[in-house]
């Protein structure tokens, strides 16, 4: 946590997800990154520690068995390495994860620290069926709730929400947030490279709508259309304040929740009937 006591730091990313050896390369440079810049809050992108399963349109249940292991395998293994180099040892990870509960099989937004462990926040409730992205057929939709927390980032209680990928296109779970509260929506992406323009109205949308700020980061494909990187943070009325690229994969950003809370009073989120 940085100067005044209503500062958080965040980092956003775009990570190759689908080269092992890239990946792991890519998750030192993160932790150094961290250390350099007291990051209070990292995002990773959507399902971040396992290949994409969702290309192929017929589920596979032995894939979805071996995704949830390997995600909670590498899940514990990498953020213990976080934990052992990171300089402030309440730094908070987002991430979604597959989560076989039940009969149910679901994507999950959670954050984890050091000192709380994993909590779970949001089932991702909308889901595409289209080429390369599978999602209904793979695992079910979450309740259409609206669901958020609070995390403590030295002794500042900040309030975040997910809006998982495609669901940030549904404005109505912004404006839903924004009733509840939230500072700061997460909104960790697997989107392709052609696609990323769209994507950044999207974002700023949310972030006008909910009048908080939004962190989105993206699987990363590097000179493939899969995935485009591009992770993006938005302010409270929708200026970007910066992006990712391939050069430069880790970005951070102060942000004063302080903003975030007077954008609640503003227009339009001060319209009569909002």
């Amino acid at each position: 946590m940085a100067g005044d006591s209503r500062f958080v730091t965040v980092t956003i990313t775009e990570f190759p997800t689908e080269d092992e050896n890239a990946f792991v390369i890519a998750w030192e440079n993160l932790c150094a990154h961290v250390e350099r810049t007291f990051t209070d809050l990292i995002v990773l992108p959507e399902l971040a520690f396992h290949k994409w399963l969702f290309a192929e349109a017929e589920y596979n249940e032995a894939a979805w068995n071996w995704a949830c292991s390997e995600h909670k395998r590498k899940m514990e293994s990498f953020l213990a390495l976080l934990s052992a180099r990171s300089v402030n040892p309440n730094v908070y990870v987002s991430t979604t994860r597959p989560v076989q509960s039940g009969d149910q099989r679901l994507n999950i937004g959670a954050v984890w620290s050091d000192s709380t462990g994993l909590q779970d926040v949001h089932a991702k409730a909308l889901l595409p069926n289209d080429d390369g992205t599978w999602e209904a057929n793979w695992y079910h939709s979450g309740p259409r709730d609206v669901d958020s927390a609070t995390i403590d980032i030295g002794g500042i209680p900040l309030r975040i929400g997910f809006q998982i990928c495609t669901e940030i296109w549904f404005t109505d779970i912004s404006r839903a947030l924004a009733h509840d509260g939230v500072d700061l929506i997460i909104a960790p992406r697997a989107t392709g490279r052609s696609s990323v323009p769209k994507w950044q109205i999207g974002l700023q949308a949310a972030a006008i709508m909910s009048g908080a700020f939004v962190a989105s980061s993206n699987r990363s494909t590097p000179g493939n259309e899969e995935f485009g990187g591009a992770g993006m943070l938005v302010t409270p009325d929708g200026v970007l304040m910066g992006t990712t690229t391939s050069d430069s994969p880790y970005l951070t950003h102060t942000v004063d929740i302080a903003v975030a809370q007077r954008a609640k009073t503003t227009y339009p989120r001060n319209v009569s009937g909002f």
